[in-house]
């Protein structure tokens, strides 16, 4: 309580006096003397009190103080009324500023609670002090800093060393910062605190967080026990990478009642060649409100990214989830036959700008018609090399009973490339509207014979904000405000083809220029085309890099 006790009795004797409490006092000043008549004080707290405490405290031991509570001080440079305290068993400095390092500590061999939490440090406690401390049993560590940066107060390595520990919170910002054979100790309270985790190179490493229940877990928790348990709250960034033996980043069924990772926004998984799925079930999913940024690279058995089972017949799944992630970038991955089995009700993707897919060869179409639907914020959507791909959007359900119409009110770039066996946008039906869009990219769908199989042929797909179109290796400006018939456009490009083909085999010598005629005679048929500015944009390359030449242009 701030009391605004300015002074103290010069003396005060008082033999059975063994709490004292003389916090929040702005500017409290005692004489040398205060303290020798207290002879069987055990507490003392002077939180969040200034004055000259600490330098009466140097003159006088309190030969029987326990536990010293120095909360929000400022303490001063000398520190040596630390050491004379030989009999502290309880030592709290949380919210204090420390100018130097208190090598003191090493004197406090009785300590058995030491409590640093959001202090401020000049530099680390050196290791070799904290190693006296030999029957410290609790270590709070919490959002420190050094020189304003987050680090712990001490050595990480130091509390392997400490044997009698049974209670850990420590802030853990860089893991670069752990020593590569580090492992943390056995605790009955264990908190660890950090923003960025990278686990790279660990041979034996299965998974992130393990719930199992037929096997033995590290830390005994039962619901009954706990309501609430919190798992990495603070982890914003989590990469895993060369993991040869990851099997997911979760193991079993997550209780409703856990807080996992809910300040996450980027997770990447690189070279994971036998994790199958990532095991966010939907009910974990649904918890990763902040998640920004998803990447997945090189891991050949991944099937499934959302999955869109509860995970635990027991959980309750919400509906309507919305969540943050706005990038998602997939690559390499030849097992993926399916990116989200959850339907659009239950969780939303209204938030997801960019979505780039490569080389994901098992998968036969991006997005059911629900989710496509979700889809209020995609600005630019890159598919390359997929060549089992047959179409973007797939129809769900009754294709009676579906919306008619699909808006893509966002997307403003649209790639597909190398896909061998796409037949079209979407089969099922649906009137498309794309709004925003400006550059059209279709390039080495040789299957492609229309873009959109609309439910009345009569009506168009509207895009009056379309600049240009790329097919195969040429390009087209479109006149603004326009807008084109994509279908028309894809069609027009196949007689071209066609047309071309039989060209060939009447004279090969004249094909780079009859092509480009044939092509133009047809498009000829699309309204809105400024054929005055139509060009030519590169011919493949003989030396087989066409794809990556063609994808640099646009770059």
């Amino acid at each position: 309580m701030w009391n605004d006790i300015d002074s103290l009795p010069p003396v005060w004797k008082s033999l059975n006096l063994q709490i004292l409490l003389l916090q929040k006092n702005r500017q409290l000043l005692c004489s040398t003397e205060f303290f020798s008549g207290l002879e069987a004080l055990k507490v003392l707290d002077l939180s969040y009190t200034r004055g000259n405490l600490f330098k009466v405290l140097g003159i006088n031991h309190l030969a029987g103080l326990q536990t010293l509570i120095l909360d929000g001080t400022i303490v001063p440079v000398d520190t040596k009324f630390l050491g004379h305290m030989k009999t502290i068993e309880v030592l709290s400095l949380k919210n204090s500023v420390l100018p130097s390092p208190p090598l003191e500590l090493r004197e406090l061999s009785k300590l058995r609670l030491l409590d640093m939490s959001y202090t401020w440090h000049s530099s680390l406690i050196p290791a070799e002090v904290m190693l006296g401390l030999s029957r410290l049993e609790e270590l709070y560590l919490f959002n420190t800093f050094i020189n304003e940066v987050p680090e712990p107060a001490v050595e990480v390595a130091v509390v392997n060393s400490l044997s009698h520990l049974s209670a850990l919170e420590i802030s853990i910002m860089d893991t670069e910062i752990l020593p590569q054979d580090f492992i943390f100790p056995d605790v009955e309270n264990f908190r660890i605190e950090m923003e960025v985790l990278v686990v790279w190179n660990c041979r034996e490493f299965e998974c992130l967080i393990n719930r199992d229940e037929e096997m033995e877990i590290a830390i005994p928790l039962h619901e009954e026990e706990r309501n609430l348990l919190q798992l990495l709250p603070n982890l914003e960034e989590l990469i895993l990478f060369d993991l040869d033996t990851l099997k997911g980043i979760c193991h079993g069924a997550i209780p409703s009642s856990w807080e996992i990772m809910t300040k996450l926004k980027v997770l990447a998984v690189l070279s994971c060649p036998q994790m199958s799925s990532l095991g966010f079930h939907i009910n974990l999913l649904q918890r990763l409100q902040f998640l920004e940024r998803l990447v997945l690279n090189n891991c050949y058995a991944l099937q499934l990214v959302f999955d869109g089972q509860s995970g635990d017949a027991h959980v309750a799944v919400d509906e309507g989830n919305e969540l943050c992630l706005n990038d998602i970038s997939l690559s390499n991955l030849p097992s993926l036959n399916q990116i989200c089995n959850c339907p659009g009700r239950i969780v939303h993707l209204h938030n997801l700008r960019r979505l780039e897919i490569e080389k994901c060869r098992r998968l036969k179409n991006l997005f059911q018609s629900s989710v496509a639907q979700t889809l209020q914020k995609l600005d630019i959507l890159k598919v390359y090399d997929c060549k089992g791909i047959e179409e973007i959007v797939v129809a769900e359900g009754d294709k009676q009973k579906v919306a008619e119409k699909i808006l893509f009110p966002s997307l403003k770039i649209l790639e597909l490339t190398d896909l061998t066996n796409l037949k079209c946008f979407c089969m099922g039906g649906f009137h498309f509207e794309w709004p925003s869009l400006e550059s059209l990219y279709v390039e080495e769908c040789p299957n492609t014979k229309t873009f959109v199989a609309t439910a009345a042929t009569n009506r168009t797909q509207s895009n009056p904000k379309l600049k240009n179109i790329i097919v195969d290796d040429y390009e087209s400006l479109v006149e603004e405000g326009e807008s084109v018939d994509l279908n028309i456009v894809i069609q027009n490009h196949v007689k071209a083809v066609v047309h071309d083909r039989n060209t060939i085999d009447s004279d090969s010598d004249s094909d780079s220029n009859l092509k480009e005629i044939a092509f133009i005679e047809a498009l000829k048929l699309v309204p809105g085309f400024n054929f005055m500015r139509l060009h030519h944009v590169a011919a493949k390359i003989n030396d087989g890099d066409g794809f990556a030449r063609r994808r640099s242009i646009r770059q």
